[in-house]
């Protein structure tokens, strides 16, 4: 679309987000985060201009087998489903680092998150750990609207490993 001489656009291929420029109306683009335990509801809502928002969780692909969870984001240390996040946004402005990172995140706690994000100037994330609690990076503190403070965990989807 750069190519074509665009300069405001908004795409959304699966969930991925890729924002230019700004809506008609001057205003940023405004684009919802997804609860990961409550279908059609949203976790926040957040304004972006030039950049990309990625969501990785494990509430779209997966199966309950015996009362626990069984998704598609693998950690790598255990080769078993991650069970540190239910749900993790990253904004950045390249599309591909931020793909790459909100899944490669998704198997830290939310501390090594929280780390690694702040270090990196262009980087924001708000996240949900496997407890319910919602944390959000430095610069988010102020930028989110509608921002929930926790994710309630009903008890027929818990998270317990199975080994």
């Amino acid at each position: 679309l750069d190519n074509l001489g665009c300069t405001n656009y908004l795409v959304s291929a699966g969930g991925d987000i890729l924002a230019r420029g700004n809506r008609k109306d001057g205003k940023p683009w405004r684009v919802g985060i997804q609860h990961p335990r409550a279908n059609g509801r949203l976790l926040a809502t957040l304004d972006i201009g030039n950049g990309a928002v990625v969501t990785s969780g494990d509430y779209e692909r997966y199966k309950i087998v015996e009362g626990t969870r069984y998704h598609h984001i693998f950690d790598p240390r255990t080769g078993r489903p991650a069970r540190r996040h239910l749900s993790l946004t990253v904004v950045g402005e390249d599309p591909v680092a931020v793909d790459i990172l909100s899944t490669g995140l998704f198997s830290m706690t939310p501390s090594e998150v929280l780390n690694f994000v702040n270090a990196h100037e262009k980087l924001e994330c708000v996240g949900v750990d496997e407890r319910g609690k919602v944390y959000v990076s430095e610069g988010w503190k102020e930028g989110l609207e509608q921002l929930v403070d926790t994710v309630n965990i009903r008890r027929d989807e818990s998270l317990k490993m199975r080994d």
